[in-house]
């Protein structure tokens, strides 16, 4: 009795069909890993070139030192990502691995740098009012933003064997940390009503937005993994909102900056 194989034929429509899959797919995270550096330079440029704060601000000569190090890690990681994207997508995936090692150790220095720079800076200048929001109460929303990109990176880092996953954690802890950058472009955020809270909250938001759409036209179908990982921005971002203006977080604050 005769067995016959089977054996699948690829044809080559098919696999230039896959091949420009796979290649918009890495052409979108090395993108949006661009325009994420892109936006964060635009943004904190005063600081970048001249060691200013926005609009040319002084900065507080207790701050300048944390602010260094929060800012030449913040810029280290966003450069960092747009090279690990670039580098999936022209296939060099064993320095890809090695680089992998540097977000390791760059995680704990952006999110230690972050929490101490927030802290430092209400404790120094407790009157500020940023975007109509108290100082004090801006401190939950600094610390929430920290708090995703924390867990968003470990989660990355301990997913990396499962890319699709592993792009979507990282992506989703860079766009986390970017309302700092988008904060400070006044003429971005007049298109969201200037100087209110949704001025601040509205760039970010219509990126990630932006991201999910062009994430689900890329894939011929919803992109849920990235839409959830923006849901968690907006959602966290939202509650913080709501409960900085609460007493119990007034006292919490107090605390935490005295």
């Amino acid at each position: 009795m005769n067995s016959k194989s089977h054996v699948t034929t690829i044809t080559p429509a098919a696999y230039r069909q896959a091949s420009l899959a796979a290649n918009s797919q890495l052409f979108f995270y090395s993108a949006a890993a661009g325009v994420n550096l892109l936006l964060l330079f635009i943004g904190f440029s005063p600081f970048f070139l001249h060691l200013q704060g926005e609009s040319g601000r002084t900065i507080h000569p207790g701050m300048v030192i944390f602010d260094v190090v929060h800012g030449l890690s913040i810029l280290a990681w966003y450069v960092l990502s747009l090279i690990q994207a670039l580098l999936v997508a022209s296939n060099n995936r064993r320095l890809h691995t090695k680089l992998g090692w540097l977000s390791v150790a760059l995680i704990p220095l952006v999110a230690i740098s972050s929490v101490m720079t927030a802290l430092r800076s209400v404790g120094k200048i407790p009157e500020l009012n940023f975007f109509q929001i108290p100082f004090p109460h801006f401190l939950l929303l600094m610390l929430t933003q920290v708090g995703v990109f924390l867990v968003c990176s470990i989660a990355g880092i301990l997913l990396r064997k499962r890319p699709a996953v592993h792009r979507v954690l990282m992506l989703t802890s860079s766009l986390s940390l970017l309302l700092g950058a988008t904060s400070r472009m006044p003429w971005l955020n007049d298109i969201f009503g200037g100087y209110v809270p949704a001025g601040y909250f509205g760039p970010v938001f219509v990126w990630g937005a932006l991201l999910v759409v062009l994430g689900s036209i890329r894939l011929g179908k919803f992109d849920h993994r990235l839409a959830a990982g923006y849901a968690l921005i907006v959602i966290t971002n939202m509650v913080a909102y709501a409960l900085s203006a609460t007493t119990f977080w007034e006292r919490c604050a107090t605390a935490l900056v005295s």
